[in-house]
């Protein structure tokens, strides 16, 4: 029996077959308040027993659809079609919605929430080290792109129809003067005021696949650079385990830029061995950032992991069919995956903002009480 669990307020463990048919659990009974319910909050009102479920007030034993409806209500809808998610509310919940009312109330719930995007956007051009990475993604069967700009705070994700500066700025800001921690994608070196510290997983990445493919004397380059990156990684994991001092760690960089700049002054024949050197000649002034400024990150994995879930939706349903969808989509994934970095329960907050009259700015990173 295979079980996930998904992060709430508290954990909650889902079994599969956990409901098994003829078994007896108390009524469900929606209630809807305000008239304004969403598929990606599912603002529905559960009663389960006499016990309002207003939060995220799951995980009671023996109650599988209390847990089926946290379940359904904060997580499913990122990666759920939109005829599985009708008729799991249909059979489970007895609630008859078309998929068309389900996209409205989305709508509804994105207009609300601009007001917290926006100041979501304002966090990470005010943060002093972001992280961003793209993805592929489609809006009426066309090539797009998912954005993301990931901080240790706040991220922020943007559908946009291009991949290149003008897209990256609008979220970002052209004249983004922070830590950029990034991949080799050469759009992120036009932020010329920002500080770079390029992936140094792509990296090593791409030295292993090399030296699987290449020949016997093709090999030694990428390995020469593998070897002075897991060096470098090295370094800074010693200086944070306090075994060397910042005098030290400076004579070491030193030393492992001019092993790097004797490999870059060579010249090769083989093309992969070429097209790997002037890519560290370019990335050159990027590559041990994180050794000058302690706490920095050498990977972006922050955003690698902001921006999964997305490739997981993409997989299932492939993408929004009109605009003011994907930007609907840009806006709740953005609070969704700002809770979780928080720890915070998005249903809650959610369901706060559609019962409030006007738009408002809901303060994500604030303390749970």
């Amino acid at each position: 029996m295979r079980s996930s669990t998904y992060p709430c307020r508290r954990s909650v463990r889902i079994a599969e077959g956990e409901c098994r048919k003829g078994a007896s659990y108390p009524s469900i009974r929606p209630r809807f308040r305000n008239h304004e319910w969403s598929a990606l909050s599912f603002a529905f009102m559960w009663d389960v027993a006499g016990v309002a479920d207003g939060g995220c007030k799951a995980g009671i034993p023996g109650r599988p659809p209390m847990r089926s409806a946290v379940l359904l209500r904060n997580w499913a809808p990122e990666r759920w079609p939109w005829p599985r998610t009708t008729a799991v509310l249909e059979e489970a919940f007895g609630l008859r919605v078309s998929r068309g009312g389900l996209c409205q109330a989305l709508q509804r719930v994105a207009n609300k929430a601009e007001p917290t995007y926006q100041a979501l956007v304002k966090q990470v051009r005010a943060s002093p080290s972001v992280t961003p990475d793209e993805t592929g993604w489609r809006v009426g069967g066309q090539l797009w792109w998912m954005w993301v700009f990931s901080t240790s705070q706040v991220s922020v994700y943007a559908i946009q129809p291009g991949r290149g500066f003008e897209q990256a700025a609008m979220v970002l800001g052209a004249d983004f003067a922070g830590f950029l921690v990034r991949d080799g994608w050469s759009v992120y070196r036009q932020f010329l005021q920002a500080l770079h510290q390029t992936c140094l997983a792509h990296l090593l990445r791409r030295c292993r696949e090399m030296i699987l493919v290449s020949g016997k004397g093709e090999t030694v380059f990428p390995r020469t650079v593998q070897a002075i990156l897991q060096d470098a990684l090295q370094l800074r994991d010693r200086r944070e385990e306090g075994q060397i001092s910042e005098r030290g760690v400076a004579v070491a960089r030193g030393r492992l830029e001019a092993r790097l700049d004797r490999s870059l002054q060579r010249s090769y024949r083989s093309p992969r061995n070429r097209r790997l050197a002037n890519h560290l000649v370019r990335e050159r002034d990027a590559l041990f950032t994180f050794l000058n400024c302690p706490g920095l990150e050498a990977t972006n994995w922050r955003a690698e992991q902001a921006i999964r879930p997305m490739v997981v939706t993409r997989k299932v349903w492939g993408g929004n069919r009109t605009t003011q969808g994907a930007r609907s989509q840009g806006i709740l994934v953005s609070i969704l995956q700002t809770c979780r970095q928080q720890l915070r329960c998005a249903s809650s907050l959610l369901q706060t903002l559609i019962c409030s009259s006007q738009p408002r700015v809901l303060d994500l990173t604030a303390p749970m009480r």
